[in-house]
């Protein structure tokens, strides 16, 4: 009896073992692949959050949902005019045997031209959206938003090649958040990162709808 609990012990350890070492290697060749993709578009790639994005985001209500927020995986630079930051983003919902970790793929853009607050959220992820997103003020296409609805229907036709990653986003003192659900795979980091150029050009067809902010 004594052997068999002995070697059932083994076994699970060295499962055990084995599932963290092939966690350990899908991270790494993640982390490689995304870091191909930002070097690719001459953007620079670091797996820490060296400026703890979390707390510098706070106030936008992704990143402020939950707790135990965290980022990592962090591509940051220039494309075009727009300094641009995309990142790995997850937070836990809920407590105890009810606790759900969420898992994002997050791109913030200082916007060069200021926009009316908005936050829109897609239909496709609304089980997960903030709890303002869900008492909105209407709906542009696949998306519900509260705020600006000139803002909302621009934002909304910019997003509209990144609808099949239930994109969501927020217009918030000068700053542009993209969002999207994200799995263990690169797909959708690296549709996010590669589509940014795209979206802030459309974006910025538009004269802007807010007067620029004086101090």
């Amino acid at each position: 009896m004594q052997h068999s609990v002995i070697s059932l012990l083994i076994v699970v350890l060295g499962a055990s073992v084995a599932a963290f070492c092939a966690m350990g290697l899908r991270q790494r060749t993640r982390r490689l692949a995304l870091a191909a993709a930002a070097a690719e578009m001459h953007l620079e790639f670091n797996s820490a959050d060296l400026n703890d994005l979390p707390l510098r985001y706070a106030d936008l209500a992704l990143i402020g949902s939950g707790h135990s927020r965290r980022a990592d995986n962090i591509t940051t630079g220039r494309i075009g005019r727009w300094h641009v930051r995309v990142f790995d983003f997850r937070y836990e919902a809920g407590h105890g045997v009810g606790r759900l970790t969420q898992h994002y793929s997050a791109a913030v853009v200082d916007l060069a031209d200021p926009m009316d607050s908005l936050l829109l959220w897609h239909k496709g992820d609304i089980k997960n959206a903030p709890l303002e997103a869900r008492f909105g003020d209407g709906d542009a296409g696949a998306w519900t938003y509260l705020g600006s609805e000139a803002v909302a229907h621009r934002l909304a036709h910019a997003c509209a090649p990144l609808s099949d990653l239930a994109v969501s986003a927020q217009v918030e003192r000068d700053v542009l958040l993209l969002c999207c659900p994200a799995g263990r795979g690169t797909k959708a980091y690296i549709q996010l990162m590669t589509s940014l150029g795209d979206v802030l050009a459309a974006l910025a067809g538009h004269a802007p709808t807010a007067t620029p902010r004086t101090n």
